[in-house]
């Protein structure tokens, strides 16, 4: 399904790095070196040569780290000159819309959110603890769902430690403002309404740490 769709993407700045779908094996290397030239051209003199390797190492991973299969999208954002990324995924799904309810039951703060090109959605954030490297920390998770009777889009910010989480946070109004994603038939998607919420236009911009 996810071969007929495709989700256009413009990069609100040099950080992101996009994942590609297509040659991943037969092209790594040479995608991992681009990459990490893009990010010292990005950083310019904050960027360290020693950081290099965990760099190259956590491009790779991701490269080969198979993804949803309803993944429309892959990119990597770097918000601070360090390997220290959020992951972020276009994802198409298919069936009923989930409601604002279910994503609280399962563990989510829901607000509506506007301001998207795919339309009005929803804005989920939900943390956990987890274990990064020995330790025990807060990881978030941020969904913004867009949808119709038949089918949505999900941009899904990945698990991530909140200070990395937040600035990719708020990165996303506008990513969110550029993105768009198109049907098979060459339609924009365009999300209905999510029922029973109203709009806060605080929402667009809050801190996710305080959420």
């Amino acid at each position: 399904m996810t071969e007929t769709w495709q989700a256009e993407i413009a990069l609100t700045s040099d950080r992101w790095t996009q994942i590609p779908r297509a040659d991943r094996n037969e092209g790594a290397a040479a995608w991992v070196e681009e990459s990490l030239t893009g990010l010292r051209e990005a950083w310019g003199e904050a960027w360290s040569d020693e950081l290099d390797p965990t760099a190259r190492t956590l491009l790779a991973h991701n490269l080969a780290e198979d993804l949803h299969p309803g993944t429309l999208a892959a990119l990597l954002h770097w918000p601070v000159p360090a390997p220290a990324v959020s992951r972020v995924r276009v994802v198409l799904g298919g069936g009923e819309p989930i409601g604002a309810d279910e994503w609280r039951q399962q563990g989510f703060d829901v607000d509506e959110y506007t301001g998207a090109a795919l339309g009005p959605g929803l804005k989920c954030v939900g943390s956990r603890t987890g274990e990064v490297d020995g330790e025990t920390v807060e990881l978030l998770t941020g969904l913004f769902v867009f949808a119709t009777q038949e089918a949505s889009v999900m941009v899904v910010i990945e698990a991530g430690s909140p200070e990395v989480f937040g600035l990719t946070f708020a990165e996303m109004p506008l990513f969110l403002a550029e993105l768009e994603v198109v049907g098979p038939d060459g339609t924009l998607f365009s999300a209905e309404p999510p029922p029973g919420l109203t709009t806060d236009p605080f929402d667009l911009w809050e801190d996710p740490s305080l959420v």
